[in-house]
């Protein structure tokens, strides 16, 4: 007989969990398009890409699937 493992959260779903929660919390004038890019050093801005980049690609599949 097989033993059955707890349903466990994993650290994926975790992270998506705090994504979107930082998402309902946000106020419109979040999104008004003011990121400065031209403020930002290079690394600033990768950093800031790579971020955008992993959030899309973890929540990606949520929006499709609801």
């Amino acid at each position: 007989m097989k033993k059955t493992e707890p349903n466990l959260i994993s650290n994926e779903q975790i992270a998506k969990e705090r994504d979107w929660a930082l998402v309902r919390e946000s106020r419109p004038e979040d999104y008004d398009g003011s990121t400065r890019f031209d403020r930002m050093t290079p690394h600033d801005r990768l950093v800031w890409l790579d971020m955008s980049v992993d959030f899309v690609s973890r929540n990606a599949r949520r929006t499709t699937s609801q």
